[in-house]
C-alpha cells in the first residue's frame, strides 16, 4: 500500500484551502493490505474533515486498487489523465483473462467497485439493475450517484448520494432482480493488444438498453 502524504485540499463545500491529516491512498494491492481494503469497503479511505466548516469529503486523487485473487483492478482517475496499459500477454500469462479492469473518475465510486467485486458480484448485473429498478422507478436527481452500499439476506440495498456524496435516500431491492439481469450478459473476457479500462456505470447501462 503507498500512502500520498497530501497536506492540502480545497474543500467542496465551503471552497477554503484546508489542511489534511489524514493519509491519502493512491494504490493499495487490496489481497495483501486487509487493513487499506476494509477502510475502502467500509467507505471510510481518502475521507477528509474540513477543519473551517466540519463538513466531510472524499480527497478526490489519482488512486488505484487491484486484487489478483479476486480478478480486479480499478482505477480512479481524477485528472484526465490515461490510465495504464498493459499488454494482454501479461493476463494470459497469468491466466487471467476473466481479469475486470475498470475506470472510474470519482472515490466513491472506486469504493462500490471494490465492494462489488470482492463479494464476487458483476458490477454490469449491478449497473442494470440500478438503472431498471431505481432510476426509471423513481424520481432521481440528474447529478445523483445511485451506490450500493449493503446487502441483507433477500435484497440489495442501494443509497442515492447527491453531487456533494451526502445521502439523500435509500432504496431495497430484491436479490430476484440481480439473478434475472444476470442471464442476459455473457462472461467478460481480455481481448485485444491491450488492456481496456471499461467505464461500467448508469451511462453504460442506459447505451445497454437503447442498443
Amino acid at each position: 500500500m503507498n500512502e500520498n502524504h497530501l497536506s492540502t485540499a480545497v474543500c467542496p463545500f465551503c471552497k477554503k484551502y484546508i489542511s489534511v491529516s489524514e493519509p491519502i491512498y493512491t494504490h493499495i494491492n487490496a489481497a495483501y493490505d486487509s487493513d487499506a481494503l476494509k477502510r475502502v469497503i467500509s467507505g471510510n479511505a481518502n475521507r477528509v474533515k474540513c477543519n473551517l466548516c466540519g463538513e466531510m469529503f472524499y480527497y478526490e486523487h489519482n488512486c488505484g486498487i487491484y486484487n489478483y485473487e479476486k480478478n480486479y483492478a480499478i482505477c480512479c482517475i481524477c485528472d484526465g489523465t490515461p490510465p495504464p496499459q498493459y499488454k494482454t500477454a501479461l493476463f494470459n500469462i497469468l491466466k487471467k483473462q476473466n481479469m475486470k479492469l475498470r475506470q472510474v473518475n470519482e472515490f466513491i465510486h472506486l469504493i462500490e467497485k471494490v465492494r462489488i467485486f470482492e463479494f464476487n458480484l458483476d458490477d454490469r448485473v449491478l449497473e442494470n439493475v440500478k438503472y431498471k429498478y431505481i432510476e426509471c422507478t423513481h424520481n432521481i436527481q440528474k447529478n445523483a450517484k445511485i451506490i450500493l452500499t449493503n446487502a441483507e439476506s433477500n435484497a440489495m440495498v442501494f443509497t442515492v448520494y447527491d453531487e456533494y456524496d451526502r445521502e439523500t435516500a435509500r432504496h431495497r431491492v430484491n436479490l430476484d432482480a440481480y439473478w434475472k439481469e444476470s442471464i442476459h450478459l455473457a462472461d467478460e473476457t481480455i481481448t485485444g493488444c491491450v488492456t481496456q479500462w471499461r467505464k461500467v456505470d448508469m451511462e453504460w447501462a442506459k447505451a445497454l438498453h437503447k442498443s
